[in-house]
């Protein structure tokens, strides 16, 4: 998937061949919006695959409350676990947020130095400021336009999250909209202060702004994910009066261009209690233990053309009690109850979307014989295209609780076991391994 239209910067098809000019104030405005946009909506887009490919690996800690008691001694299980987990739909779709404010006449008037008797002398203390805020409120103004206006600027109910569908949801302004809407906002305050008008100069320079600013924004497309597959090797050593140690390990995986590259460890440590409610402790008592385990891990991934970079990193902690019961020498049931909680903390570094820096002049488009746009050339400093090269930092911080309900059965053979069951909580989980027991 292309992270880079998570920036949410896609704009207008077609462009005359004429140089773009750079304009300064017009680039720090759009890495001022950029970041408003991802700010706003950056944790609704990413936390659903954060969320998913940390739970998926993070299930199957057990299979079994059994922990031997009457012989302490030594061993080491061997367990190749797999977890397959399903999205649901409600983690692929968010409801988008756009900057947008409602306009004060006293906010505008912070970036004015206004000489009311005289009002040509009138001059702008903060342009690149001033028009942020313009921009601002005129996206308030157009997004409320009433159904069928002209100036009517049209936000998506939903969009996707890297998880869900690859749409075309879009932030569409009308062309010309925020002309008309800037110069109805300057009529206003005529009215407002008796005949006072915005001098011409400083008018024009801030339309000549907003017509730089692109009038067709597409939202954040996913990769239609439906479901996660990880494996996860795992060794448990026991047992000392009733008590197992868990570790597992995975070094960096690539785990595909909507994931990246993921890494994790995990320890847990599990009691039997049952031991204390018999006095013929045996293995066809019904089994009572809990678990108490911790999982970190590490995310990292080069996002679309720009390559701009994101690093999550995660703490599990993950408390269980389960209970199982051996049926007939048959096969062993086992259920849980799991209460989980994550802390992750996610960095991005980002870069203008390749469409929002053409459009700046950072970038060369690329025509046909006929005049059209057909792509984005790559940064050419000795011509004057030296693109982006200012990254934008953002950090977003997700905190998650879960509970979870396991079900499952396992069946010894000899020293390997078999086992199989089902995490029903958020998104469920399908879990199944193999063990062997080195005694």
């Amino acid at each position: 998937m292309r992270y880079y239209l998570l920036l949410l910067f896609l704009s207008v098809n077609l462009f005359s061949q004429e140089r773009i000019e750079q304009n300064p104030i017009a680039i720090e405005l759009a890495r001022a919006f950029t970041k408003d946009i991802f700010d706003l909506n950056g944790t609704d887009i990413m936390e659903p695959s954060v969320v998913v490919i940390n739970s998926v690996s993070n299930d199957r800690f057990y299979q079994s409350a059994y922990i031997p008691y009457k012989e302490n001694k030594f061993y080491v299980r061997v367990e190749l676990n797999g977890m397959f987990g399903t999205v649901p739909n409600s983690m692929k779709t968010f409801k988008p947020e756009v900057p947008q404010e409602r306009y004060l006449l006293d906010s505008l008037f912070k970036y004015l130095d206004v000489d009311f008797s005289n009002p040509v002398n009138t001059s702008i203390n903060d342009t690149a400021a001033m028009v942020s805020y313009i921009f601002k409120t005129l996206l308030y103004d157009g997004i409320n336009q009433p159904t069928g206006s002209e100036n009517k600027i049209s936000i998506p109910e939903r969009a996707s999250t890297l998880l869900g569908k690859k749409r075309n949801d879009a932030l569409v302004i009308p062309q010309g909209g925020l002309e008309r809407l800037a110069r109805a906002r300057f009529d206003s305050i005529s009215q407002v202060f008796g005949g006072f008008l915005v001098p011409e100069e400083i008018e024009q320079q801030i339309i000549d702004l907003l017509n730089s600013f692109p009038t067709y924004y597409t939202l954040s497309q996913g990769g239609d994910i439906n479901s996660l597959l990880v494996g996860v090797p795992q060794f448990t050593f026991g047992s000392f009066y009733g008590t197992e140690m868990t570790l597992r390990f995975v070094p960096a995986l690539d785990y595909g261009e909507e994931f990246g590259k993921f890494s994790f460890w995990g320890v847990g440590i599990s009691h039997n209690f049952s031991q204390y409610f018999y006095d013929n402790y045996e293995r066809e008592n019904w089994q009572l233990a809990a678990q108490v385990a911790f999982q970190g891990s590490k995310l990292t991934n080069e996002v679309g053309i720009t390559q701009s970079e994101f690093e999550s990193n995660a703490n599990f902690f993950n408390f269980n009690v389960r209970t199982s019961k051996m049926i007939k020498n048959w096969f062993e049931f086992y259920a849980g109850f799991s209460y989980e909680s994550v802390s992750i903390s996610n960095k991005f570094q980002y870069y203008l979307s390749v469409e929002t820096q053409a459009q700046l002049g950072l970038l060369p488009y690329i025509y046909d014989e006929d005049g059209n746009v057909i792509a984005v050339g790559e940064a050419d400093p000795e011509n004057g295209y030296q693109g982006d090269t200012e990254p934008q930092n953002t950090s977003l911080d997700i905190k998650n609780e879960n509970m979870k309900l396991s079900l499952g059965i396992n069946k010894e053979i000899g020293d390997f076991m078999l086992y199989a069951g089902y995490s029903f909580s958020r998104f469920n989980i399908f879990n199944f391994g193999v063990a062997y027991t080195i005694r």
